[in-house]
């Protein structure tokens, strides 16, 4: 009844074959990423250097205290060094010598401790830190300020921002042997800076 020449039998339907997935290059992913994230980077330096830089330019140098000679007189207010003017404001630095107590987690070495004390007399708030401050010592070396050592001391310069009027003392530690001779204050950006001798 059936002929042969009529039944062919079905081929079993096979799935069409998926073309092979590409492989993801993470490397490449990588350095792009690296790359925008650099780019964005710089452009926040860029839009922070235009801000800091679109302010009042009447300052082109920091300011600082005249250090007054061995046969003058001390200023008619009481204070051992004169005003160092600057900034928004004026500000008083008086800096003496202090002696150097090791903390608790002291690992050794030549420390000089000096009494700072900061007055802000402007108008604008002052912010202090005893990281803001370095010292010159006889040598003519700059040396920044040790917080650890600092805070270790028993009356330690406290960082806050001092309102008008306000201020604040205490001891700050450098990692030197020789004697100071000018300390100096610097803001956190290092526009303005300040300076005072040590007595």
């Amino acid at each position: 009844m059936y002929s042969s020449q009529y039944y062919q039998p079905q081929q079993p339907y096979s799935y069409p074959q998926e073309p092979p997935k590409k492989k993801t290059n993470w490397w490449l992913m990588g350095c792009l990423g690296c790359g925008g994230l650099l780019i964005l980077v710089i452009g926040i330096i860029v839009v922070v250097a235009v801000v800091l830089n679109s302010g009042d330019d009447s300052a082109d140098s920091p300011p600082s205290v005249d250090i007054p000679s061995a046969g003058s007189e001390p200023p008619a207010d009481g204070s051992s060094a004169p005003p160092a003017e600057g900034g928004d404001g004026e500000v008083t630095i008086v800096a003496e010598t202090a002696e150097y107590t090791p903390g608790v987690l002291s690992e050794g070495g030549d420390y000089v401790a000096v009494n700072v004390t900061v007055t802000n007399n402007g108008s604008d708030p002052l912010a202090v830190n005893p990281l803001y401050f370095s010292i010159e010592d006889e040598n003519g070396q700059t040396v920044e300020a040790d917080l650890m050592e600092s805070v270790g001391q028993d009356e330690p310069f406290d960082a806050m921002d001092l309102a008008t009027g306000e201020s604040e003392s205490g001891v700050v530690v450098f990692p030197t042997a020789s004697a100071p001779t000018t300390l100096i204050m610097e803001d956190v950006l290092g526009m303005t800076s300040y300076e005072a001798p040590v007595n």
